[in-house]
């Protein structure tokens, strides 16, 4: 469940960025795709105050991704279908680290932090 994910991430904060990108992934694919619940879900989750710690956390520590980890998280966070202050920062810091390696990231990498 969301509320499961969300401990879980809230007491590994200092674990690998891959196992927090895998939280937020699972997230997002536990949220409902289409109905008259979808935007109430998102909503509900963005206000979860583990949530936030989450996105602070990955905000935090984007410097610490390579190139296709950006490309992931970037793309699972637009893929929340919400807005939160922490969410627009984590998507603002992914960005700004993406300018600073413009060289180091593969094409398709770029191809999909550019979609995000």
């Amino acid at each position: 469940s969301p509320s499961q994910l969300l401990g879980f991430a809230a007491k590994n904060e200092g674990a690998e960025m891959l196992v927090l990108y895998s939280v937020l992934q699972r997230l997002v694919s536990l949220l409902p795709k289409t109905g008259a619940g979808t935007v109430a879900v998102a909503e509900g989750l963005a206000g979860d105050g583990r949530f936030q710690v989450l996105m602070k956390t990955l905000s935090s520590r984007a410097e610490e991704c390579n190139g296709a980890t950006l490309a992931r998280v970037a793309d699972a966070a637009v893929r929340l279908r919400t807005r939160s202050p922490e969410l627009e920062e984590l998507l603002q810091r992914l960005a700004e680290v993406t300018v600073t390696r413009h060289n180091c990231i593969k094409p398709q990498d770029l191809s999909i932090l550019a979609q995000a």
